[in-house]
Parts: structure tokens; C-alpha cells; sequence
């Protein structure tokens, strides 16, 4: 068999592995990361496409608040996906 054939017979099988393990890097990102209630609500309402105005009167608290929490929730996702995927990295190079 050449090795083009057994490249190609292999090629699906990898394509799953690759989506399985990224599957689970996913996961293990949601693991990592935790959002306080608070930060969740103002995640979601500002999804939602709710003003920062909206969600503060929501939570009793000012827009200017909100946008302090929304931007700290936003940075722990950052910090901790770009841990995640240096860990994922460096295990897939060795």
C-alpha cells in the first residue's frame, strides 16, 4: 500500500480525533473559567443586546458598573482560553 493510500484511508479517522479532542479542550475551558452569578447575568443580558443602562437598573447598580464587570468577565475568558490553548499546544508538541 502506498503511503498516499493509507494517508487517505487514515484521513477520517483523524478528522474525528482532532474534533474530539477539540471538543474537549471546549469543555475543559468552561471548566476552567467560572463567572459569578452577577457576571453571567450581565454577560447573557448584554448578549441579549440589553444597554448597559438596562442591565443596571436590572441589578440595582450603574451602567458604568456594568461595564467594569462585563469588561473584567471578558478579560478572565481571555486570560484563561489563552492558558488553555498554550496548554493544548505544548502537549500536542511533545
Amino acid at each position: 500500500m502506498k503511503q498516499k493510500e493509507i494517508a487517505d484511508i487514515l484521513k477520517p479517522e483523524l478528522e474525528e480525533i482532532q474534533n474530539k479532542v477539540k471538543k474537549m479542550a471546549e469543555g475543559k475551558l468552561l471548566d476552567v473559567i467560572t463567572f459569578t452569578p452577577r457576571e453571567s447575568h450581565i454577560l447573557h443580558s448584554r448578549n441579549e443586546g440589553e444597554t448597559l443602562k438596562t442591565v443596571g437598573k436590572d441589578i440595582g447598580v450603574t451602567r458604568e458598573r456594568i461595564r467594569q464587570i462585563e469588561a473584567n468577565a471578558w478579560e478572565k475568558l481571555r486570560i484563561n482560553s489563552k492558558k488553555l490553548t498554550k496548554t493544548y499546544d505544548d502537549k500536542n508538541r511533545g
